[in-house]
C-alpha cells in the first residue's frame, strides 16, 4: 500500500470510529479560515501500533502569516500547535515565514497570534505523515494603531515627557501627528508636532483655579447625557456659590482637577486616529464637607465673594502656638493648614468680611467594649461613648439603626472573595487621611497591624476581632457624628464648635456635606444627580430667601423651619408665613436634608430601599386645600408640589374671590386640576 493510500485509509478509519469531524486538506495544507472540528484525542498510537515507526516521527510544517489588509508578512507572529498534553511553538521571521516540527498523526489546535492583530485559531486538525504548508491571514485590530504615554514625576510646575507612537497596518501614508489638550488646567507642550516632546505642567495656582471651575460648572456635558435628560436651561446655579465660605470639595471634582489629559492625533491617507494619555497630579487639597469645623493637619480652602477691588487676606485670630501660613492671600481663594486645635479667623481687608473655622483632631465616639457585647449578645449594632450619649442619646439611638452605623463593620465581614480595603476607608471611617496626622482611623494604634492581620476579605468575624484586638482603632469605624459635623475633639472652651450652639459651624444644610461621600461617580453619584435637577437652583432660593411664605418651599432653611409647624409638632398655622432668620448668603435650595433626615433609620438603598423621607404615607393638609392619603414617599413631594391656592372645586368656586389668579407652578399633587381648569374655562366663557 502506498503512503498516500495508507493516509486516506487512516483518515477513513478514524472517521468511522467517530474520532474526527471534517478535515480539509489541499495542496497548500489546511485552510486557515476553516473550522476543522473539535479536538477528540491526543495521539492515535495504540490503535495503529502495527504501522511503520515513520508515522510517529516529527513532521515539518511551514507557512506564512500575513496582514489581511496588505498581504505583507507579519514578523514575530507566534504559531502554536497544541494537543491536549503538549504545545509546540514557532515565531515568524522578518518576512512572516515560520517552520515548525511536530509529531505526526496527532490532533492539533493551531493558533496564529501577533500584537495588534486578531488571533486566528483552527481546531481539531490532523497532521498527515507528509510535510505540509499552512498559511494564515490575520486581521489588524485597527487600520492604524496609535499609542500615547507620559513619563516622569507629575507635580505642579514639573516637566514630563509625552511619547506618541503610530503603527500603520493598512498601507496608508503618514500625513501628520500632533499633541493637543482639550480640558484641564493648561499645560505647555514644547513641540506639539513631535512624537516625543516635553510637557510643562501647570503651576499649583492654575490647578486650584481648575478645581474651582469644576466646582462651579455642571458635572457633565450635554453631549454626555441621554437625549431625554437635558441640562438645566440657562446659567448653571447648582455649583460653588458666590459667598464667603469654606469650599466643599467632592471626589469627582478633585479627581478631575488632578487629571491633565493629552491627546495624540495621527492623520494618514486613510483617516484620523487618536490616543490619550493622562497625567495625574497630587494636589494638596482634600475632599471636604465645606463645614467650618475642620481637622488639623489638613488644608482648608476658602472662597471670597466676587470683588473687582481684589482681596487681601490675613489671620485675624489664630491659636497662640500656631505657625500656620496663609497661602495665596491676594487671591479669591486663599488656603491654610491648621496645625493646632483652636479657632482661626481669616479676614479679607478689602471687604471687611471674614471666615472663621474651628480646628481639632478627630475623636471617634464608638465604644468598643459595649459594641462587642452588642455583637455577641445584642442586636449587633454599635454602641456609643457617654461623650455624645449624655446629651444626644435620642439621636444616637436613631443613628445606630442607619446604614451609616454599619457600613464598615458589615463590609469588613464580607469574607473570602471580597474587595474591601483602604480605598473604601475615606468614606466608611472617621478621619481617614494618610497625608495628615489628626487622630483619624489611619492614625489609631493598631491600624497597620489590622491591615497586616489578613482579616479583611478573609473572615466573616473580622468585626468581632477588630473590636476585641484593636479597640482604639474601632472607635473611629463606620460613619459617625464627626463625618457630617466635623471633628469633635476641640478644646472645651470652644463652645461655638458644638452643634447645639446657635449658628454652629458644625451644622450645614448644603449638599456639599453629603457630596463628600455621595459625590464619587460612577458608584456614588447622588450629589451629581441632585446638581442636575431643579432642586439645586440656588438663584431661585436666593431670590425667595427673604420671603416668609415662598422660602417655605424654595429654600432648605425655610422648609425645615416650616416643617415642625406643618406636622403639628410646634404650635402655629401652617398657612402662615415663617420668620426668616437667615441672609441670602446663607440660603440653600432643596438640598439632600430637606427630604432626608440623615439621623433616620434605614440601611438599604436602591430598588428595595428602606431609607425614609421626612413625610411619608399621608400628607398634612396641603396649601391646595386637601390632604393626600396613603401616597407613600410621594407625600414628601406633594407637600410643595401642589397648586397652593386653597381648595378650588365646584363647591368653592362660587365664593372664590381671586378667580383670575393662576395655580402655583408644580401642580403634580392636585387630582382635580383638570376639572378646575375646565371650570375656569366655563366661567370665562360665561362672562
Amino acid at each position: 500500500m502506498s503512503r498516500s493510500r495508507k493516509t486516506l485509509t487512516t483518515i477513513r478509519l478514524l472517521r468511522q470510529a467517530g474520532l474526527i469531524g471534517a478535515l480539509v486538506i489541499g495542496a497548500m495544507g489546511f485552510n486557515a479560515s476553516a473550522s476543522i472540528g473539535p479536538p477528540i484525542v491526543d495521539e492515535v498510537k495504540s490503535p495503529f501500533s502495527h504501522w511503520s515507526q515513520e508515522w510517529w516521527e516529527p513532521q515539518t510544517v511551514t507557512g506564512a502569516v500575513s496582514n489581511s489588509l496588505t498581504g505583507q508578512g507579519i514578523p514575530n507572529a507566534k504559531v502554536t500547535f497544541a494537543t491536549l498534553t503538549a504545545e509546540f511553538d514557532a515565531v515568524t521571521n522578518a518576512n512572516g515565514v515560520y517552520t515548525i516540527e511536530v509529531p505526526g498523526i496527532a490532533y492539533y489546535d493551531v493558533s496564529f497570534e501577533a500584537t495588534h492583530y486578531h488571533t486566528v485559531t483552527m481546531t481539531g486538525g490532523l497532521i498527515p505523515s507528509s510535510n505540509i504548508i499552512l498559511n494564515a491571514e490575520l486581521e489588524p485590530v485597527a487600520p492604524v494603531v496609535v499609542s500615547a504615554s507620559l513619563s516622569g514625576t507629575a507635580a505642579p510646575g514639573a516637566t514630563v515627557t509625552a511619547m506618541g507612537k503610530v503603527m500603520i497596518f493598512d498601507g496608508s501614508s503618514l500625513v501628520s501627528g500632533r499633541w493637543t489638550q482639550h480640558e484641564g488646567a493648561r499645560a505647555t507642550i514644547s513641540n506639539p508636532n513631535a512624537a516625543t516632546t516635553a510637557v510643562t505642567l501647570p503651576d499649583q495656582a492654575a490647578y486650584k483655579e481648575e478645581l474651582l471651575h469644576l466646582l462651579k460648572e455642571p458635572p457633565i456635558t450635554d453631549e454626555q447625557l441621554p437625549p431625554n435628560v437635558p441640562l438645566p436651561e440657562g446659567e448653571f446655579y447648582g455649583g460653588l456659590q458666590d459667598r464667603f465660605q469654606v469650599v466643599g470639595i467632592n471626589h469627582f471634582a478633585l479627581e478631575r482637577a488632578e487629571e491633565l489629559p493629552l491627546e495624540f492625533t495621527i492623520t494618514t491617507s486613510s483617516g484620523v486616529y487618536t490616543a490619550s494619555a493622562d497625567s495625574l497630579v497630587g494636589l494638596p487639597w482634600r475632599v471636604s464637607t465645606g463645614l467650618k469645623t475642620v481637622p488639623i493637619d489638613a488644608p482648608v480652602l476658602l472662597y471670597g465673594k466676587e470683588n473687582p477691588e481684589g482681596y487681601s487676606w490675613t489671620f485675624a485670630t489664630a491659636p497662640g502656638t500656631s505657625t500656620a501660613m496663609l497661602m495665596d492671600a491676594e487671591s479669591q481663594s486663599p488656603w491654610f493648614t491648621p496645625d493646632v486645635a483652636g479657632v482661626y479667623e481669616v479676614m479679607d481687608a478689602q471687604s471687611g468680611e471674614s471666615v472663621t473655622v474651628h480646628a481639632g483632631p478627630w475623636l471617634g465616639v464608638l465604644e468598643p467594649w459595649s459594641t462587642l457585647d452588642s455583637v455577641l449578645t445584642g442586636d449587633g449594632r454599635p454602641e456609643g461613648s457617654w461623650v455624645c450619649l449624655y446629651c444626644h442619646n435620642d439621636i444616637f439611638e436613631s443613628w445606630r439603626q442607619t446604614g451609616h452605623a454599619e457600613i464598615f463593620s458589615a463590609n469588613v465581614n464580607s469574607g473570602p472573595g471580597g474587595h474591601y480595603g483602604p480605598n473604601c476607608f475615606g468614606c466608611h471611617t472617621v478621619g481617614y487621611d494618610t497625608q495628615g496626622d489628626n487622630g483619624g482611623f489611619d492614625d489609631r494604634s493598631g491600624y497597620q497591624a489590622f491591615l497586616d492581620s489578613g482579616l479583611m476579605n478573609n473572615s466573616t468575624e473580622a468585626w468581632t476581632t477588630l473590636l476585641s484586638d484593636f479597640p482604639d482603632l474601632s472607635t473611629t469605624a463606620n460613619i459617625q457624628c464627626e463625618n457630617c459635623h466635623g471633628p469633635q475633639d476641640n478644646p472645651r472652651f470652644d463652645t461655638m464648635a458644638h452643634m447645639d450652639q446657635p449658628g454652629s459651624p458644625r451644622v450645614s444644610l448644603s449638599s456639599d456635606v453629603c457630596a463628600s461621600c455621595h459625590g464619587e461617580p460612577l458608584r456614588h453619584a447622588r450629589f451629581q444627580q441632585w446638581q442636575l435637577s431643579r432642586h439645586s437652583n440656588y438663584e431661585l432660593a436666593i431670590d425667595e430667601s427673604g420671603s416668609g411664605n415662598c422660602s417655605r418651599c424654595h429654600t432648605a432653611n425655610g422648609f425645615l423651619t416650616w416643617l415642625p409647624v406643618l406636622l403639628g409638632d410646634v404650635a402655629g398655622d401652617p398657612q402662615d408665613s415663617i420668620e426668616v432668620t437667615w441672609t441670602s448668603d446663607e440660603a440653600h435650595p432643596q438640598t439632600c436634608v430637606v427630604c432626608h433626615d440623615p439621623h433616620e433609620a434605614g440601611n438599604t438603598s436602591g430598588i428595595d430601599t428602606n431609607a425614609k423621607v421626612r413625610i411619608s404615607g399621608s400628607t398634612p393638609m396641603l396649601a391646595a386645600g386637601f390632604q393626600a392619603i396613603g401616597v407613600g414617599n410621594g407625600a414628601m413631594c406633594m407637600t410643595c408640589h401642589n397648586t397652593r391656592r386653597g381648595l378650588r372645586d365646584e363647591s368653592t368656586w362660587p365664593t372664590t374671590t381671586d378667580k383670575n389668579r393662576a395655580p402655583h407652578g408644580g401642580v403634580q399633587a392636585d387630582p382635580d386640576l383638570v376639572l378646575e381648569l375646565e371650570v375656569h374655562a366655563a366661567d370665562r366663557e360665561g362672562n
